[in-house]
């Protein structure tokens, strides 16, 4: 036979933690709930947090926990998120759906899907539905952005993103 094709020297990927740390709070309400592939198991402290898997809670309540970025993540009743970590990049938080608050000192990432939010450090809310998503600042600064603009809001703001659409103008608004 012959003998196998030489493969292509192709740069690396760049590295892609394959997992999150997580240490839990005190619990405030319902558990925490990990989906791996089609499994539900309870989320506890110590757990690692794969890139594929979503984090939820039930109509029970709310539940948070911190990464170790460290973000702390607290997530409203029946609320899922995804959450994904590139070596030396933001932490990427994606809501699925429900409302999220997220306590960060490091960069940090929120995608919905119809925006993104991003911020180095302050205090973000994002809740998501089928027709909106809505970003409250609770303190320092982010950037809300959509496939057709951007706007930044300051601590005391907030904005309201459509599909297809810029996000509104921010305004103030009561914080969380």
């Amino acid at each position: 036979g012959l003998p196998p094709e030489p493969k292509p020297n192709l740069p690396e990927p760049p590295p892609e933690s394959r997992w999150i740390a997580v240490k839990l709070d005190e619990p405030c309400g319902g558990p925490l709930t990990r989906r791996r592939s089609t499994t539900d198991d309870p989320l506890e402290t110590g757990a690692r947090i794969d890139r594929d898997d979503s984090v939820s809670t039930s109509h029970r309540g709310a539940a948070s926990f911190v990464t170790d970025g460290p973000v702390r993540i607290l997530l409203d009743s029946n609320t899922a998120i995804r959450l994904a970590m590139r070596e030396g990049g933001p932490l990427r938080v994606t809501l699925i759906m429900g409302r999220v608050l997220l306590e960060t000192s490091s960069p940090v990432v929120v995608s919905t899907g119809m925006a993104d939010a991003s911020t180095d450090r302050g205090v973000l809310q994002l809740e998501s539905d089928d027709l909106a998503a809505t970003a409250i600042v609770v303190e320092g600064r982010a950037s809300y952005r959509t496939t057709q603009g951007e706007v930044a809001i300051a601590a005391g703001q907030c904005s309201t993103a459509r599909k297809d659409a810029k996000p509104s103008t921010p305004i103030g608004c009561d914080a969380p």
